[in-house]
């Protein structure tokens, strides 16, 4: 306006940017006597530029002052002073503004600090018993579960701000807590329901039921979404309580059996969850909608949980916790995902990982030095007797009849696959069982320990193989159908196989099944029930089995006939599951559910029923629960657990993690989830999204 040209030209508008970003303006053709105002408002450096108007009109009173005309401002200036007097201002002010908002904003330091437990009591995050610890929306609170040795876990608040936790009342066994979107309640599953408890204090009020619960999260349109169950899809109640109903559907097509781990999107209607396959150790992360059960649409295909903050999604890759950026207009992903955080634990057979996000870039995770195990024999005290070497969280293991050898079922991190290895304990040696492109995860030994059984997916589920101890002969297949299918035990005659499997999209829920071994082969329900059942196990006899069902809204351990007469019997009280016979039948081994500690049933077998006597607890410290086995006298156990640490390992909090961008990948996003964008050269390209439902 001043000059009668601009100041800064360029071929496209890309160079033009360039020019007032690089080059300094050429103000030879404006008036002298506003040159100096003109060269203050564009100057690059911003500490050296004029602040705001104030300082614009005190500049340009003190040029019009130093010129002290003799005559009107009219004949001096004339038109061009005019111009200079009172379109300057206004000019420039935007051209200050437009280089202002061109600037890189200041970095924000990313904060690296450490949280530790409670004193006397350790952080108790063992998968399914209690989750992951939860951080408040705002950031400024954290919730965990802890435990004293030997105690039960309770729920926690530490304000960030604070050195000191405190516990929460009334929420003895809380699991997997999350918030409500205004940080005043938090919801937990506790003895097999859905449960909210104010950070004020007061008791818990119970919202819905929840028997095994795996994950909640509290919306901004007050409703809350839970997976009451590991196998079934998610439910939506009201945040004050009442009937649950379903949220989202399974897609026959895709095979699922759970639906878990949801994580409200800010508009309070969509959210994240974790969709699973039994006969994949990979989950798909899914958008959904609280309108409609049916609608869902695939976000990201990883193995663990992902949570949504500050305009990205995080999830895990291994133990690397990746962002990547999230569209929330289209609900799509917008970019490459980056690594923000190495050494984050994790279970990789429930597809959950130990991590927690805010809405103010606050993130704090358990580091998987943590999740470092051995394979070690324990006695009825727990004390160690032997060690077996190193072992992953999920691993599996059966002990042979003879007690010689173990069955190991060792996850390989890099193709997800499960490999089955055998454990000579006389040698200390580990050999190579079963291997191949396929997964081959849980088996049992025959009765005479001269065959394994075991499920494998090369049709892409998991179906019943039989092969010789030894290796060397190829194996048999036993029974294939549409389902997974798990092994649990094999009868002592030799007769029968049991194992767990689902009834497909029409039924979710496990059940027992037992198949004949001669003749036909066909499978026929062991107990045939509306109710969840695993774990079966058969008797030293083959007379009755040992399992695990949710008749009773929560896990418990019960025995029943497999043939014949006879009543069900149920074992424990509160809570269990994994249950293992003596080989003299005279005791069944269980986990408890609420402390994870192994207990010892006293068993009688008269004529044709039993009775159980009293219920002993052996010891706790079992890696997430288990998994354990029992030696054949009854007096010696083969269990995952943690190894030992010289200090409780602190929880890491990270304070301003948000990348404003990766040089190599050229992804950039706004922490205030405005759209992103992809440069490249001259060119810049914004996320489209594609409606390919007609293709």
């Amino acid at each position: 306006m001043v000059t009668a040209r601009r100041l800064f030209e360029g071929e496209t508008v890309s160079d033009s940017l360039a020019a007032i970003l690089t080059k300094e303006p050429d103000l030879a053709h404006a008036p002298v006597r506003t040159r100096r105002l003109l060269a203050s408002c564009l100057e690059k450096d911003p500490r050296k530029r004029l602040r705001d108007i104030a300082d614009v009109w005190l500049l340009l009173n003190s040029e019009r002052a130093a010129a002290a005309p003799s005559h009107s401002p009219q004949s001096r200036f004339g038109i061009a002073g005019w111009v200079a007097a009172v379109g300057v201002p206004t000019a420039l002010l935007a051209a200050l503004a437009f280089i202002h908002f061109r600037e890189k904003p200041p970095e924000t330091p990313v904060v690296r600090s450490t949280i530790l437990p409670p004193e006397k009591n350790n952080f108790f995050f063992d998968y399914p018993i209690s989750g992951a610890p939860a951080l408040s929306p705002d950031g400024r609170r954290l919730v965990f579960a802890a435990r004293a040795e030997g105690g039960v876990s309770t729920l926690w608040v530490r304000p960030l701000d604070s050195t000191t936790a405190q516990p929460l009342a009334d929420t003895d066994n809380g699991a997997f807590p999350f918030w409500s979107p205004d940080g005043r309640f938090i919801g937990f599953g506790a003895d097999g329901k859905l449960k909210k408890i104010a950070i004020s204090g007061g008791p818990s009020v119970t919202l819905a039921d929840a028997p095994n619960f795996r994950g909640g999260s509290w919306g901004s349109q007050g409703v809350i979404l839970f997976a009451a169950n590991p196998a079934g899809p998610l439910q939506k109640v009201a945040e004050a309580g009442g009937t649950a109903t379903v949220a989202t559907a399974f897609d026959p097509a895709r095979r699922e059996y759970s639906h878990r781990w949801p994580w409200f999107l800010p508009d309070g209607r969509h959210f994240l969850f974790a969709s699973v396959v039994r006969a994949s150790t990979r989950a798909t992360i899914y958008q959904g909608s609280i309108d409609s059960p049916q609608e869902s649409r695939i976000v990201a295909q990883t193995n663990t949980n992902a949570v949504y903050a500050s305009g990205c999604i995080l999830y895990l890759r291994e133990t690397t916790l990746m962002a990547q950026p999230f569209d929330l207009t289209w609900l799509a992903t917008a970019g490459e995902a980056v690594p923000i955080a190495e050494r984050v634990a994790g279970i990789a057979d429930s597809e959950f990982g130990f991590f927690t996000v805010s809405n103010n870039a606050t993130l704090l995770f358990q580091s998987s030095a943590q999740a470092a195990h051995t394979l070690a024999v324990l006695d009825r005290s727990g004390k160690q007797l032997a060690n077996a070497g190193d072992a992953d969280p999920d691993s599996g293991f059966a002990v042979s009849p003879d007690g010689k050898r173990a069955l190991l079922s060792l996850r390989d991190r890099s193709t997800h696959n499960s490999n089955l290895w055998i454990y000579d304990f006389a040698r200390n040696l580990r050999s190579r069982f079963a291997f191949g492109a396929t997964s081959k995860g849980r088996a049992v030994w025959s009765p005479d320990g001269s065959e394994i059984i075991f499920n494998s997916n090369p049709k892409g589920h998991m179906d019943l193989y039989r092969k010789p101890a030894n290796g060397g002969a190829t194996e048999e297949l036993l029974f294939a159908d549409n389902v997974d299918k798990f092994p649990t035990s094999a009868s002592p005659d030799g007769k029968f196989v049991m194992y767990s499997s689902n009834g497909g999209p029409t039924d979710p829920k496990e059940h027992l099944w037992a198949l004949p071994l001669q003749g036909e082969r066909k499978p026929f329900p062991f107990s045939p029930s509306a109710f969840e059942e695993n774990d079966g196990t058969f008797s030293h006899d083959g007379k009755w089995v040992a399992y695990a069902s949710d008749e009773s809204g929560r896990f418990e351990i019960y025995i029943a006939p497999f043939h014949g007469t006879g009543g069900k019997r149920q074992v424990s009280v509160e809570g269990g599951f994994g249950p293992v016979w003596r080989a003299d039948g005279k005791e069944l081994f269980f986990i408890r559910l609420i402390d994870g500690r192994l207990m010892a049933a006293e068993i009688a077998m008269k004529g044709s029923g039993l009775e159980i006597g009293a219920v002993r607890p052996l010891f706790g410290g079992l890696s997430n629960g288990g998994p354990y086995d029992a030696f054949a006298d009854g007096q010696r156990f083969l269990v995952s657990m943690p190894k030992e640490q010289a200090a409780p390992v602190p929880l890491t909090l990270v304070q301003n993690w948000i990348l404003s961008g990766h040089p190599k990948t050229g992804q950039w996003w706004s922490p205030q989830n405005r759209p992103m964008r992809k440069q490249s050269g001259q060119a810049i390209v914004l996320p489209c999204r594609a409606d390919f439902s007609k293709v």
